[in-house]
């Protein structure tokens, strides 16, 4: 399935597979639904048959609010007599896939430029956006699981603040949140990194004649690295409950 990259109102352009060449295509039908996610967005039929490297291709646009961070399309073509058709299903997803409140502390440009403010972050620095974006939000959604306090209060669910939300944090603890993730998205991007070698409970590495030790128990306590834990440890809510069995 192919994948558009949206900038603006720009129309997208998708080839139909047929045998027949773009001087002899005139007369096919066509139109595009929303498929997911499925919120009553009506069918676009507005384009136009265009050429494409003597392909036939169908032009449209697309509302950027339609499509949202991403959003999964259906074009259906056919001829005039029906004969000739079907569907293709193709992904459309924005410029900047990363919305402040909704799957990450920080959009992509700031991202990219706090993270040149931090060191150890070369792995991914050195990713493409769309590589890059997603590690984020897979970070984003990894320190979403853990409770914060500052001097605001207690957070329990950061997944459920939108920007204006975040914004009402504690400077600090937001800034803290946003270096976080830009850590622990460069850590789990990198298969080698220290990260995942603590996981599965390394307690010492020699390189020379290659000699590892394991430690038997689990050694990770939280959701986040360590060295993401040096910038959040301050705001980490902590509670022990006794019960009687």
């Amino acid at each position: 399935m192919n994948k558009y990259l949206l900038h603006g109102n720009d129309p997208l352009v998708i080839t139909i597979p047929i045998d027949t060449p773009f001087a002899d295509a005139s007369g096919y039908t066509w139109i595009v639904n929303k498929l997911s996610p499925q919120d009553g967005t009506p069918a676009f039929a507005n384009g136009s048959l265009v050429d494409v490297d003597g392909v036939a291709g169908i032009r449209f646009t697309v509302d950027p609010s339609v499509v949202g961070i991403r959003s999964l399309f259906r074009l259906h073509y056919e001829n005039q007599s029906g004969t000739i058709g079907g569907n293709i299903d193709f992904l459309v997803v924005a410029d900047d896939t990363l919305v402040v409140g909704k799957n990450s502390f920080l959009n992509y440009y700031d991202a990219l430029v706090l993270a040149d403010e931090i060191s150890g972050l070369q792995f991914l620095k050195g990713l493409s956006q769309e590589e890059f974006s997603a590690a984020l939000v897979t970070a984003y959604e990894t320190i979403n699981t853990m409770v914060f306090v500052d001097s605001t209060g207690e957070h329990y669910e950061l997944g459920t603040y939108d920007e204006d939300k975040l914004n009402t944090l504690d400077p600090g603890f937001l800034r803290a949140l946003r270096i976080a993730q830009l850590i622990e998205a460069n850590e789990m991007s990198d298969i080698n990194s220290i990260h995942y070698k603590r996981l599965d409970g390394l307690m010492s590495e020699t390189i020379g004649e290659s000699s590892m030790m394991f430690r038997p128990g689990n050694i990770q306590n939280f959701a986040v690295t360590r060295r993401s834990m040096t910038f959040l440890r301050n705001y980490i809510l902590l509670r022990a409950r006794l019960a009687r069995v």
